[in-house]
């Protein structure tokens, strides 16, 4: 009797505990807890976790299961909350739709990896410990409490909503930190002797300042996208890299003992700029500024340079043996001397002043853009590599291609052009012609010339691939099929290349009348589109033409 009474009672132990284990997520508060999208109930998701010992989860039904220390674990969302329970140190849970995550719970994390996910509100100021935060591209909207995680070495809060001034001054440890595009108005970042800050970004904000001052280490700062109107470089030595273009800086500064190697301060509104202490830049990025003169001598490494939309009379790149990129379009110049620059394989000069252009000692020259200037002439037949060739708006009546067969673009639209020799252009891709002097006849040996391109995969990144676009005088005249036959996507513009053609015994025309296609009169010649044209002469007889713009 007594054995049995004792094996009862061992049983109803059992099942209490039983009872316990199941019924735990209702009784203990949880670690943390998940609140997924309504969509994503009944969905598989991963999560990484680690704690000191075994933990338990329950995945939206009550149920807990238990797991080792460090585990990822796979299940199946099973209700809107998700609920952990144990000591954790490691928290991964990315691009799984969690709108809201408590994790008061969990004051000894030390990593926590929580980006691509729907989260308006994170709170962390009770993780004394943790050393890594990832939680970008989230929604993130409140003001980030930053006052117990001295520890923490690296930062990514990228891609959030995240208001205010964000406090990072005492992680002495901080190494890399990215908050770029969300709304801060101020960020105070560690100035302790010893700081080991190498990285910052801090683009597409609401910063009017930023004190990088003393940050010795400091190898990288983005703060493009701001109010910056200046930036103190001040005992930067290790800084190689500067991306603070699309600001309203006016005057910058650089120190003597600097490493910078890479520099943009485009978008800006610099009049004038001193780069004579960065003796090792390579890359320099000054486009849409108001420069009118840029001294670049001591700048002998230079490699890529970008000063489009300033207001550049004169420019030389003598002292730049290895310059391979320049790109000085929409300036106004006159002359542009590059024969010292054998290396240079991209040259845009579009929209300056010249009358010529010498690139005989450029066999590199591989992008060649040379439009809307004032050339009448344009050799290339010592450039052998060239692909892309953008010569149009000029007054250019010859043009020789005869040494340049890799080609894959020409656009030489709105010359004097009267014929143009494609034979042997295999890797012909788009052609522009439109607005020369080029007779039917002549269009189509262009158009017998050019290669096939059916079944060639178009050109990404690119609105040209495979266009032929051209003028001429009688569209039956042209063999426009011959062209669609071979793969090209073909755009005519009908010209008379006559101005009127007077009926037998008439006298000169004494007034014009224009009106749009429905019949209405015009008060004025039209700038662009389609009109008709009605021409009265002397003799009282008249002629109506259809012009186009």
């Amino acid at each position: 009797m007594r054995e049995s009474m004792k094996k009862i009672l061992l049983m109803i132990a059992l099942f209490t505990c039983a009872s316990w284990s199941v019924m735990a997520a209702e009784t203990d508060k949880p670690a943390a807890v998940f609140t997924y999208n309504e969509a994503h109930v009944n969905k598989p998701v991963k999560v990484g976790l680690a704690a000191t010992g075994s933990f338990s989860v329950d995945w939206g039904d009550g149920v807990l299961k238990k797991y080792d220390k460090t585990q990822f674990c796979i299940d199946y969302v099973k209700g809107k909350q998700v609920k952990l329970y144990g000591d954790f140190v490691q928290i991964t849970a990315v691009a799984q739709e969690i709108e809201e995550m408590d994790l008061s719970g969990c004051p000894n994390i030390l990593l926590l990896k929580i980006y691509e996910n729907n989260i308006k509100h994170l709170n962390v100021s009770h993780m004394t410990k943790m050393i890594g935060l990832y939680a970008a591209k989230n929604e993130i909207e409140n003001e980030m409490d930053f006052s117990g995680c001295n520890n923490l070495k690296v930062i990514d809060l990228s891609e959030n909503k995240i208001p205010g001034k964000m406090d990072c001054s005492g992680m002495k440890n901080l190494s890399k930190v990215d908050v770029s595009v969300n709304h801060l108005t101020q960020l105070l970042l560690p100035k302790d002797e010893n700081t080991v800050l190498v990285d910052v970004n801090c683009d597409n904000n609401e910063l009017t300042d930023i004190d990088v001052t003393g940050l010795k280490k400091l190898d990288e700062l983005s703060c493009s996208s701001n109010k910056l109107q200046t930036i103190d470089l001040t005992g930067l030595s290790s800084l190689t890299k500067l991306y603070a273009d699309h600001n309203e800086i006016k005057t910058i500064t650089f120190p003597r003992d600097n490493k910078l190697d890479l520099l943009n301060l485009s978008f800006n509104q610099l009049e004038s700029i001193n780069l004579v202490p960065l003796f090792q830049l390579t890359g320099l990025y000054l486009y849409n500024n108001k420069l009118t003169e840029l001294d670049l001598t001591p700048n002998r490494n230079l490699r890529w340079i970008n000063v489009e939309h300033n207001n550049l009379s004169k420019f030389s790149t003598k002292s730049q043996p290895q310059l391979a990129l320049l790109r000085i379009s929409y300036n106004n110049l006159s002359e542009l001397d590059i024969t010292t620059n054998k290396m240079v394989n991209t040259l845009y000069a579009e929209h300056n002043q010249l009358t010529n252009i010498d690139v005989s000692n450029n066999p590199s020259l591989f992008d060649f853009n040379i439009g809307n200037n004032q050339l009448t002439t344009l050799d290339i037949s010592k450039n052998p590599s060239m692909y892309y060739l953008r010569c149009d708006s000029n007054e250019i009546a010859s043009l020789d291609l005869s040494a340049n067969q890799n080609l894959h673009l020409v656009a030489a639209e709105h010359n004097k052009l009267t014929t143009l020799d494609l034979q042997g252009k295999k890797s012909l891709r788009g052609l522009f012609l439109q607005d020369n002097a080029i007779a039917d006849v002549e269009l189509n040996k262009i158009i017998a010339a050019l290669p096939d391109v059916n079944g060639q995969k178009p050109i990404q990144g690119v609105a040209w691939s495979d266009q032929l676009v051209y003028s001429c005088q009688n569209s039956a005249d042209v063999h426009k099929g011959e062209a669609e036959q071979k793969g090209w996507k073909v755009t005519e513009k009908i010209t008379s290349g006559i101005n009127r053609l007077l009926p037998e015994g008439s006298s000169e025309v004494v007034r014009c009348l224009y009106y749009n296609l429905s019949g209405q009169r015009l008060n004025a010649e039209p700038i662009h589109g389609l009109y008709l044209i009605k021409e009265v002469r002397s003799n009282g007889t008249s002629t109506v033409r259809k012009m186009t713009k």
